[in-house]
């Protein structure tokens, strides 16, 4: 039943990607035809479509919403992470965008493989609500192609089930300095992101990204579809 259910997700998430890849598709071309007329009185004509780069294809103009899929790591456990992702832009430049990025992802910890991780009905869980600063270049003339770092904090939520894993109570295994049984737990956080334009409403985004605890640190790497609003 779970796999099932991440199937549905992927395959989802998958065609939303290939349908506003096509429907969003890029600003129309430009297309110029010029004729020419030669001496002996016979006629050519020149076609040239020319796209229209008058504004960025990839990264946000204003605002996005990412629907988010893909896998936490920490210490030797690994398991599936979702949920959604936003970014807001405040500084634009022609090669550099600058803006906060936040959002919440859901873990399951409940169960021995990775696709128990889809559960909301296990008893044991993180939260994870990263709020970070983040920067974006786009390096290609073409602009289908955007690289950029975020950091800031990940605050992290658990339930009590985890014992202390993910924040709460002090024990030899726990990842976060908070004790006296708090559910909340505060960590830096920083990674990087890869964006590819679909199309001018959307891009698919790569977000690798690495949270620092005091015992072993978390990874995550999530694939998001970022919807341009």
């Amino acid at each position: 039943m779970k796999n099932r259910f991440t199937f549905k997700l992927a395959a989802g998430l998958f065609a939303a990607a290939c349908l506003l890849g096509q429907s969003g598709a890029y600003a129309a071309d430009e297309v110029k035809t010029t004729t020419e007329t030669n001496n002996n009185g016979t006629q050519k004509s020149t076609t040239e479509a020319k796209g229209n780069n008058d504004q960025s294809q990839v990264g946000i103009t204003h605002f996005a919403l990412r629907p988010t899929a893909g896998a936490i790591f920490f210490n030797g456990t690994q398991r599936f992470a979702g949920g959604v992702l936003a970014d807001f832009n405040l500084v634009q430049l022609p090669w550099m965008k600058i803006g906060p990025a936040f959002g919440a992802l859901y873990s399951s910890l409940s169960g021995s493989n990775f696709f128990d991780g889809v559960s909301t009905s296990n008893n044991d869980y993180i939260f994870q609500l990263p709020a970070n600063l983040k920067v974006t270049f786009a390096p290609d003339n073409a602009r289908r192609l955007q690289l950029g770092v975020h950091g800031g904090a990940n605050i992290i939520r658990s339930n009590s089930g985890v014992g202390g894993a993910f924040g709460g109570t002090t024990v030899s295994s726990n990842l976060g300095t908070t004790a006296g049984g708090s559910t909340w737990d505060v960590h830096p956080n920083f990674g990087g992101d890869i964006d590819f334009a679909l199309g001018t409403a959307a891009d698919l985004t790569l977000r690798p990204d690495l949270t620092l605890m005091n015992a072993f640190n978390m990874f995550s790497a999530t694939l998001g579809l970022a919807l341009k609003l």
